[in-house]
């Protein structure tokens, strides 16, 4: 889409011109409302209520485990909220469970769930609930002790956090 901007940009250009001749007192009020309606714009939808806000997702995370304790944060199976990275300053990754069914296939690796346990960093994962107990379920296969940190709401959802512990298989 980006290369496109030029010939646009080409396209608006010829009848502003036009109208700025005609009108030379009409270009600059119509750029000063421009700006205005954007900055407004702007405005709002950064304090627009959504429940895929970092900011509120962090705050949540601060309220039900210690976050020094955690090297990064890991998303299995769903898009992750690569914002918290910036409220948190955690590293934010996700990893995918086995199935790649939607569309947040894109921004999660596809790595093996025991090579991810098997890194000596203490992370925190996250999972929607309705997958928790295949999380768990995977964690045991891949010899790991898993052990819950909380829960927080977001995206609709309860959203389960837990701690890994690598094992010997």
């Amino acid at each position: 889409v980006l290369p496109l901007f030029v010939p646009l940009a080409l396209i608006m250009a010829r009848p502003l011109a036009r109208w700025a001749d005609e009108r030379p007192r009409r270009l600059p009020w119509a750029a000063a409302i421009a700006a205005v309606v954007l900055v407004v714009l702007k405005g709002v939808l950064a304090y627009w209520p959504t429940d895929r806000d970092a900011r509120a997702i962090a705050a949540q995370m601060r309220g039900v485990t210690d976050l020094a304790q955690y090297d990064g944060i890991v998303f299995i199976g769903m898009r992750p909220y690569y914002g918290l990275n910036v409220y948190l300053d955690i590293p934010v990754e996700g990893v995918d469970i086995g199935q790649r069914r939607f569309d947040y296939s894109r921004f999660v690796a596809h790595e093996d769930l025991c090579a991810e346990f098997a890194t000596p960093e203490r992370n925190l994962y996250l999972i929607k609930a309705a997958r928790a107990s295949r999380f768990v379920e995977a964690a045991k296969r891949c010899g790991a002790a898993v052990a819950p940190a909380g829960v927080i709401h977001a995206d609709d959802s309860k959203i389960h956090l837990y701690t890994v512990t690598a094992g010997t298989k």
